[in-house]
């Protein structure tokens, strides 16, 4: 009996010894390509992320090279050797908003080793004009965020740490606990329930685990707890009970772009939130519009909190920096960024990078107007993007007062025709893209006027 038994476990052991080898024949590459992605105008090597697609469409596996590697995507930094099986590969190569994205293709043939220099086109430097850009709700690996934050031109991007699972902060999906440069763990976590969204996060960078509230049968309670601790609240503008965060004070923001909501677990989530019924928010562009709608409405509520923005990268499937929001701040330092969001002057994009001037100052400026005057503010704003824009629209209390194409926009040497107020109100400027997958835009506000 015990030499069947030790005969039995021979064979197992061959057959994993063998199966191990059939797996390790099978990740062997058939040949290589070294690509290395050069600044057009330096010549210096630059990050980028790579799409990587077989040619009948199907993605490319990424394990075995790059860096960061999510989906169907993963990160070159510096001369990076691709293995691939032999065939024709088509790829999409981006490295950040502020580059023009190069696409093309390549074939890989048996035992083949060749080299490709691509040189990527800058055409913005938001950061050198003092906006600087975060991805709030982010949730890599705490390895891989230089790289990302360097790829992506992001300033500023705290990693989602935690999430309550009903009974416990806890990591993100079966994920092991990590501990940053300084021995601690971030304390930036993420509460969803029927409620709503929220997203705390902490900017001093001092807080731990120990340090978060837990969430009660009282909403409110909990996320006045995390801001009189000295956390920043952030909330889906889809949760049931924004009304009342609103009405007790308890948010710093707005996420009103983000990657969560287009994913597969944001997008069954977000179906219970928003008015089905509504033919403009059926489609694709429907959870984007009617996030829009929302901040709308508190706006004209008179409420100016901050809109934001986020990736849910990690958490989802999405790219770093996908979804973003830009600062104008003195410094990366994060108490720095946040003065810029306190103050107003922010942009929110997942496309153009805009960045408007509303009566010669940046959004968030407050205009006042004497008892029974009126004002004319002019509109200027600096637009650079990769994706095709279809219109630049200006929006007065909740209605569009300019819609012009952007050709018409370039023509008037990059102005737009006065608006004028009589009274309190809201300014709003937003540049909407042709990509009808899902509502891409650059939305800026506010110039709220007050009748004195």
């Amino acid at each position: 009996m015990l030499c069947f038994s030790m005969f039995n476990r021979l064979l197992l052991l061959l057959g994993l010894i063998l199966g191990l080898c059939d797996t390790v024949a099978a990740r062997r590459p058939d040949g290589q390509l070294e690509i290395r992605v050069v600044d057009a105008e330096t010549d210096d090597a630059v990050p980028a992320r790579i799409h990587l697609r077989r040619a009948d469409g199907k993605r490319a596996p990424t394990r075995g090279w790059g860096n960061a590697s999510l989906g169907d995507h993963a990160y070159l930094d510096g001369p990076t050797m691709l293995g691939l099986k032999r065939g024709q590969y088509i790829f999409d190569l981006d490295a950040g908003p502020e580059y023009k994205t190069r696409s093309g293709h390549f074939e890989i043939e048996r035992d083949a080793e060749d080299t490709e220099q691509i040189e990527v086109h800058r055409f913005a430097n938001l950061a050198q004009e003092g906006w600087l850009a975060a991805d709030l709700t982010s949730s890599r690996p705490i390895r891989d965020y230089d790289l990302l934050q360097h790829a992506s031109q992001v300033s500023y991007s705290p990693r989602i740490s935690y999430q309550w699972d009903k009974e416990a902060w806890r990591p993100p999906g079966k994920r092991i606990e990590q501990i940053d440069a300084e021995g601690r763990t971030a304390a930036h976590a993420q509460w969803i329930d029927e409620r709503g969204a929220v997203w705390i996060i902490d900017p001093s960078g001092e807080f731990s685990l120990i340090d978060l509230p837990a969430p009660g049968a009282s909403s409110v309670k909990f996320l006045q707890a995390a801001r009189e601790l000295g956390f920043r609240v952030i909330a889906s503008p889809t949760s049931w009970e924004l009304p009342l965060w609103i009405a007790h004070d308890c948010l710093d923001g707005i996420l009103l772009i983000d990657g969560w909501a287009d994913s597969s677990a944001g997008s069954r989530w977000l179906r219970k939130s928003y008015l089905s019924k509504e033919e403009r928010y059926k489609d694709s562009q429907g959870p984007g519009r009617w996030r829009e709608h929302i901040y709308h409405q508190l706006l004209e509520a008179g409420e100016s909190i901050a809109p934001l923005a986020g990736s849910g990268s990690g958490l989802n499937e999405a790219p770093f920096g996908e979804a973003r929001v830009y600062a104008n701040a003195d410094s990366a330092v994060s108490s720095a960024w946040w003065d810029g969001v306190e103050s107003g002057a922010v942009v929110v994009t997942n496309g153009p990078l805009l960045r408007p001037l509303i009566g010669g100052k940046p959004p968030g400026a407050n205009f006042e107007v004497p008892e029974g005057q009126q004002i004319e503010l002019l509109v200027t704003l600096n637009l650079a993007t990769r994706d095709r824009v279809e219109y630049l629209e200006v929006i007065k209390n909740g209605k569009a007062v300019l819609v012009v194409r952007l050709s018409d926009w370039a023509e008037s040497g990059g102005q737009l025709p006065p608006v004028v107020f009589q009274g309190s109100g809201w300014l709003l400027v937003r540049a909407v893209t042709t990509n009808h997958d899902r509502y891409q835009l650059s939305w800026s506000h506010r110039s709220v006027l007050v009748g004195r």
